[in-house]
């Protein structure tokens, strides 16, 4: 074991940190208290909504104000806050306190923000459809801490890192509040009059992706086709940092699945309500791609591709997906619920006013979240330098 520096500490995370285990049954008065792992932001402490708009079903965790929350399910999405008042919790998460002598309650947050700590709870989730950290694993964790006067001065600088981001994140969110303000009137509630018009009737093809045991067709990255599956598509964007790639024969045998420059295409399963539909354009650079479980959209003439995506990325569009899925545990939208859709009958010029106001709000939205991006990189190198362990 490596020689710490003088005043250094190596302890296990539940010396440090006392697990709160107080469960309580939810009342209607503490339903507008609740705060559940959807109120937590990735990246930000502050939690900024609660409140369930349905009954609350099932035993709730007690927290009370100033205790740190950690949502133990998914850790990838790094989900930690400080409880902004007394109430109840996700029975998904964990109710933390600090506990002092070795740990500053001021730097403990901070602390479980870091990639240091992240990282070893990513490692200890488990399950595969939604890892989860156990507190008996988590609690025998070991981590080196700097002493409590060093905590303290890194909790300053860390704290004032946040109050910018929190100034970015509200910024951030008021921009993407007026986007779907303007998406929602662009788009509104569509019903069967001659100003709308079936999706499917202005598409010339509504199909599927791979569905039947797409593991069979999976070879090594870069070794065959990529195949676009629900993480690459996120809301309005392909994501290509994990890609999968299937076989040429793969490929071949799934040619109605093979993607097109411009083709719209949207999440069909999800185990979250928030991420059915979500919709992207197929890019020049995936002409010829092909995917697996997600709806492939193919626009017609008189209809761009663009629109489309933001037609089905508008809130008012997608309380109607909620509504046409299927399914319990998780989302479906099929395909004819797609061909039904209905969206507003408006020519090429409309269509590109809509998209242009969008893109620039949304340009707005991305700026702030650079902006953002910045300030964790430079909270990531703070805690990159933070080492107990003395060269040899």
């Amino acid at each position: 074991m490596s020689e710490l520096k003088p005043g250094w500490r190596r302890v296990k995370f539940g010396e440090v940190v006392t697990h709160i285990a107080e469960r309580a049954e939810p009342t209607p008065e503490e339903t507008a208290l609740y705060v559940g792992l959807e109120h937590l932001d990735s990246g930000s402490l502050t939690v900024r909504r609660w409140g369930s708009q349905t009954e609350l079903i099932g035993t709730k965790l007690r927290m009370r104000k100033g205790d740190i929350l950690f949502a133990r399910r998914n850790a990838y999405l790094r989900r930690v806050a400080i409880a902004p008042h007394d109430g109840l919790f996700s029975a998904h998460g964990m109710v933390l306190r600090p506990r002092p002598p070795h740990i500053a309650p001021e730097f403990l947050p901070f602390f479980m923000q870091s990639d240091l700590f992240m990282d070893r709870a990513e490692k200890i989730s488990v399950g595969s459809l939604s890892p989860t950290i156990n507190w008996s694993s988590l609690r025998d964790e070991e981590f080196t801490l700097p002493p409590l006067e060093e905590q303290r001065r890194l909790s300053k600088a860390l704290q004032a890192l946040s109050n910018v981001d929190a100034t970015l994140q509200d910024c951030e969110n008021a921009a993407k509040g007026i986007r779907d303000a303007v998406a929602a009137a662009s788009f509104p509630v569509a019903t069967t009059d001659d100003r709308t018009s079936a999706l499917g009737d202005l598409c010339t093809e509504i199909t599927v992706g791979i569905v039947i045991q797409p593991a069979r067709w999976y070879v090594p990255p870069n070794q065959g086709v990529v195949a676009l599956i629900m993480k690459n598509v996120q809301r309005g964007w392909i994501d290509m940092g994990d890609v999968t790639y299937i076989s040429h024969q793969g490929h071949s045998a799934h040619s109605k699945s093979i993607l097109r420059k411009g083709d719209v295409i949207a999440v069909r399963s999800s185990g979250s309500v928030e991420r059915t539909g979500d919709a992207a354009v197929v890019p020049a650079e995936l002409d010829g791609a092909n995917c697996i479980d997600l709806l492939i959209a193919r626009p017609g003439p008189g209809l761009l591709p663009e629109y489309v995506c933001e037609y089905l990325n508008a809130p008012t569009t997608r309380s109607v997906l909620v509504g046409t899925s299927s399914g319990t545990m998780q989302k479906h939208l099929n395909v004819g619920a797609l061909k039904k859709l209905r969206i507003p009958a408006v020519g090429t010029d409309e269509q590109q006013r809509v998209v242009g106001q969008l893109r620039e709000l949304k340009t707005a939205v991305r700026l702030k979240s650079a902006r953002r991006a910045q300030l964790q990189h430079v909270r990531r190198q703070v805690f990159a330098a933070l080492t107990g362990e003395v060269s040899q």
